[in-house]
């Protein structure tokens, strides 16, 4: 389960990252974008929250992966600082 459970949080987590960085780009309406980013963040937060009950530390990615390879190198980040 472990081995599912973990890659598909972080595609959602990455889906996230790009629904922040995207809407300043396409969203020209600030209450909306400021929505937007509230319930992406909000989300990315609660995935982490469960991740960190989970498995203790865990790598935190809060920016778009353009070169999935350089994701192999990101170490753990401790609970208290996710």
């Amino acid at each position: 389960m472990t081995a599912v459970f973990c890659p598909r949080l972080y595609r959602i987590i990455g889906t996230l990252n790009e629904a922040i960085a995207a809407s300043t780009r396409i969203v020209e309406d600030e209450k909306v974008r400021d929505e937007l980013i509230g319930q992406a963040k909000f989300l990315r937060a609660f995935i982490y929250f469960n991740l960190v009950r989970v498995f203790s530390d865990v790598p935190y990615i809060d920016f778009v992966a353009t070169d999935l390879l350089s994701l192999t190198d990101i170490s753990k980040t401790g609970q208290a600082e996710i």
